[in-house]
């Protein structure tokens, strides 16, 4: 079968068309995509005496707990060799908090 020049043109038009439909798609759900959140760590330690209140001015500046991690400070000696010398070793929690930039 064979195609006349005005059938081709049409054809080809309605390619490019239907290419220009697909792309302006696309970037319309790309545009509708949030953008990346940007994040800022810090890293505090909490006491017990007053843990309570120390979150909750954390959590009102906008910081949000992810992380607890304990801390054992040997003072450059192995855990066991601290131990058998009499001294005891250092503990405390670091709480990592993140919020949005």
């Amino acid at each position: 079968m064979k195609m006349n020049t005005g059938t081709k043109v049409i054809l080809a038009g309605a390619c490019v068309l239907l290419g220009l439909l697909v792309w302006n798609l696309r970037a319309a759900q790309e545009s509708d995509r949030p953008a990346r959140t940007q994040w800022e760590y810090t890293i505090v330690e909490v006491y017990d005496y007053d843990w309570e209140g120390q979150m909750n001015k954390l959590g009102s500046e906008g910081w949000e707990l992810v992380h607890i991690s304990r801390v054992v400070e040997t003072f450059g000696l192995r855990l066991k060799a601290l131990l058998e010398s009499g001294m005891t070793p250092n503990i405390k929690y670091e709480y990592i908090f993140k919020r949005p930039r």
